[in-house]
């Protein structure tokens, strides 16, 4: 599926073969750690009664429930929710558009700052793919990394699913787009 923002980046006569995002593992690795720590501030008065019942910790127990703390959780809360948003935000826009005449990166690095590279085509020199670990070969995820003539000469997307299938359609695009010169 296609953004506006990503339709306004094309040429005339361009079209969109394929959008590349990570895979979808990535994402929930990256939230399940998010989920982790916005559980930790309920555990903690759990943890200090378990080590030590007799602390004194645990008259403190209905003040947890009150003012000043439900604060400090709020604002917990908070930070980790804008941090997980930021995380989908990021994957959400991170992307690879791989079109009939070029290959696009986009690039999000926060809430307002993103970059834009492409490279045409016929400026690819090689596209290699990695897949490294169980889980990458198991799941079928992977890096690849294009190299071109062009001034940016690297442009890498780390944990794509199917990565050969992108690489070889990328090689293919080039194949075809040279028979045309």
């Amino acid at each position: 599926m296609k953004s506006a923002f990503q339709e306004s980046m094309l040429e005339k006569d361009e079209k969109v073969l394929s959008v590349v995002r990570p895979h979808i593992l990535i994402i929930a690795t990256k939230l399940s750690g998010f989920l982790l720590l916005a559980v930790l501030p309920l555990a903690v008065p759990y943890v200090v009664t378990f080590v030590n019942p007799t602390n004194p910790f645990i008259e403190l127990m209905p003040w947890l429930t009150e003012g000043l703390s439900k604060f400090f959780f709020g604002v917990w809360w908070l930070l980790l929710w804008m941090g997980a948003f930021r995380a989908l935000t990021s994957y959400y826009l991170d992307a690879w558009l791989i079109t009939n005449r070029r290959v696009v990166d986009i690039e999000q690095y926060g809430f307002f700052s993103r970059e834009v590279s492409s490279v045409f085509l016929k400026s690819v020199e090689d596209a290699t793919t990695s897949i490294n670990g169980v889980f990458p070969t198991l799941l079928n995820y992977g890096d690849i990394e294009i190299q071109s003539a062009a001034a940016m000469n690297r442009f890498s997307i780390r944990g794509v699913p199917n990565p050969r299938a992108i690489r070889d359609l990328i090689l293919s695009q080039k194949q075809a787009g040279a028979h045309l010169v």
